[in-house]
């Protein structure tokens, strides 16, 4: 199978591309930031790696051409670094996306796998996220992604091909890089900083190992492309709240660390509950998450020490 992982050089991207690889795939990694990929796969013949941006229709087209199912992750993150910013939000994730749909067609490709984002929910009041509640952005990194989604369904019904839309809890893991919580957090704690929270550390977010967000993808891109022809949107996270101040309790019993804490105004585009109902990927994929977070955590700290430590 020739897949194609558009920002394959990012966190999740680039753990998705080990996992084809070691999966026996071959793989083109489409993303403007490629120096990291290049070193890494520059001796692996089965991996392909092109530097374009997403709004580069040349570069998408050379991309796509002769692949037969793609990953679809590229595009800017992050609720908070969005607010402000929704022009540039939207040039990379609408229309880099509809760039995309738009050589899948040129290119007739009918496999698509799109990492959407639980920042589309909005918030809850603490109860599950179901894939049938209505989208209420807070934010215009989760308005982005739910453009996406539409033009995803879109590209369907128009006769573009089969797709699963993943909407991705919080994501954390080994070598991930500081701005998100738990990086942050772990990284402050090594360098023996305050630990900034925003909010009164009571705000829940369901963390999701990066391995168990990875298998989730395959479990999709296997069971639900092929020979299955539709549109399917699904949760994928772990169904645990966790309030921050717990985090951080945990990550001190993990570290040894005393972790002080500073408290920070609450942001714009911070919902405060989301946590995921995954009784659908249970069902439909045949899925679960299986890293406890605690043995996730685990795993973090002793990258960053290791890392650190080079």
């Amino acid at each position: 199978m020739r897949n194609l992982v558009t920002g394959g050089a990012g966190f999740i991207g680039s753990n998705l591309v080990e996992r084809l690889v070691a999966d026996g795939e071959n793989v083109r990694i489409l993303d403007a930031q490629i120096e990291v990929a290049q070193a890494r796969w520059a001796h692996t013949p089965r991996v392909d790696v092109i530097q374009g941006d997403l709004r580069d229709d040349h570069a998408v087209s050379r991309a796509v051409e002769g692949v037969d199912r793609v990953f679809h992750l590229g595009g800017l993150t992050g609720a908070r670094a969005s607010m402000g910013e929704s022009q540039r939000w939207v040039d990379a994730n609408v229309g880099g996306t509809a760039v995309l749909l738009e050589n899948l067609e040129k290119h007739r490709i009918t496999r698509l796998i799109f990492a959407s984002s639980a920042a589309i929910y909005g918030g809850s009041n603490g109860v599950p996220l179901a894939e049938h509640l209505a989208p209420q952005p807070l934010s215009n990194y989760g308005a982005t992604k739910l453009g996406a989604e539409g033009l995803i369904n879109a590209w369907h019904h128009g006769g573009g091909g089969s797709a699963v839309v993943a909407r991705l809890f919080n994501v954390y893991g080994p070598s991930q890089q500081p701005g998100r919580a738990v990086a942050h957090f772990l990284t402050a704690a090594s360098r023996k900083r305050p630990i900034p929270i925003f909010g009164d550390g009571r705000t829940t977010r369901d963390y999701l190992h990066i391995r168990d967000a990875v298998s989730a993808l395959m479990h999709a891109s296997v069971k639900y492309v092929a020979p299955w022809t539709g549109t399917m949107t699904v949760n994928i996270g772990t169904g645990q709240p966790t309030a921050l101040m717990d985090l951080v309790d945990l990550m001190r019993e993990i570290t040894g660390r005393s972790m002080k804490v500073e408290l920070l105004t609450h942001q714009a585009g911070d919902p405060k509950h989301v946590v995921a109902d995954i009784g659908k990927a249970s069902v439909e994929l045949g899925w679960r998450p299986e890293i406890a977070l605690r043995e996730g955590i685990e795993q973090t700290w002793r990258s960053l020490r290791e890392q650190s430590r080079r």
